[in-house]
């Protein structure tokens, strides 16, 4: 039997080592390190990794420019993926793709791990699936993570999202399914466990972790997963939003403590 890509807690909005090492200990100390695996998310924004201009929300959630190269260190303890946002108006171009995929591997040789598409459209035309394709063969030794986002699950049912996924498993190391899109919206486990369903009950994609996102902290961790991880216990997560509490000049760094709880909220629903 296949064995499943190893499970995941994740934390979104890193920028750097500092603070990648402070997570590295909060989840050490939480027990999660002998169930899961840490994931790391550094945003690569259009705006902040091709244009090269800081985001709204500041330090702490975007990385802007060449800070990219050392927002976080290699680090075995630490899965570390950098989470493209191709801009949606020229996603469809070919040689922005390529270029844009180019300058994320780049700048992020030392530490990079993986590679999450985010807000991709996946579920518009064939072509973007080919791009994964691509992108696994030019970077072999990297995760593919793919965000199942709102517009794919609005496209498909959940049987048809499992049939078009299973075409290109072998481009895809893990599924995220996340409606939520770093906006905080609370997870919506009924309209997920469908699609996970047809996503476990599919044999080619036997090998594929599946993750969950959408508004998790301690309280949505405590009470939207237990039922979850009950009927998938390597079922993989990921954190974002209320990790990063708004301050009143608009930033929106990563709140340790809230971290912290996350943790303590994940280790008690794994057991």
């Amino acid at each position: 039997m296949t064995e499943r890509a190893k499970p995941y807690v994740g934390v979104s909005g890193v920028d750097t080592p500092e603070v990648q090492q402070q997570l590295i200990e909060l989840f050490d100390t939480s027990g999660l390190r002998t169930k899961r695996e840490l994931m790391l998310g550094m945003k690569a924004l259009h705006k902040g990794q091709w244009l090269d201009l800081p985001g709204r929300r500041g330090p702490g959630w975007d990385v802007t420019g060449e800070a990219f190269r050392g927002c976080v260190d290699s680090n075995k303890q630490s899965v570390n993926v950098a989470q493209a946002y191709f801009d949606i108006d020229r996603v469809s171009d070919e040689v922005y793709r390529n270029a844009f995929l180019h300058r994320i591997f780049d700048r992020g040789s030392a530490w990079i791990n993986g590679i999450q598409f985010d807000s991709y459209p996946w579920h518009e035309d064939e072509v973007f699936m080919q791009f994964l394709e691509q992108t696994k063969e030019q970077y072999p030794d990297a995760l593919i993570y793919l965000q199942c986002h709102q517009w794919s699950m609005d496209a498909y049912s959940p049987k048809e999202m499992a049939q078009r996924l299973g075409e290109y498993a072998h481009a895809i190391d893990y599924l995220l399914f996340d409606a939520s899109h770093g906006k905080g919206i609370t997870l919506d486990t009924e309209r997920l466990v469908p699609f996970i369903d047809e996503i476990y009950a599919s044999d080619r994609l036997g090998r594929v972790g599946v993750a969950l996102a959408g508004g998790l902290c301690a309280k949505t961790v405590s009470d939207y997963l237990p039922s979850v991880v009950e009927r998938y216990p390597d079922i993989s997560w990921d954190a974002e939003g209320k990790l990063h509490p708004k301050r009143e000049d608009g930033t929106m760094p990563l709140d340790l403590t809230t971290v912290g709880r996350y943790f303590a909220a994940s280790k008690e629903v794994i057991g």
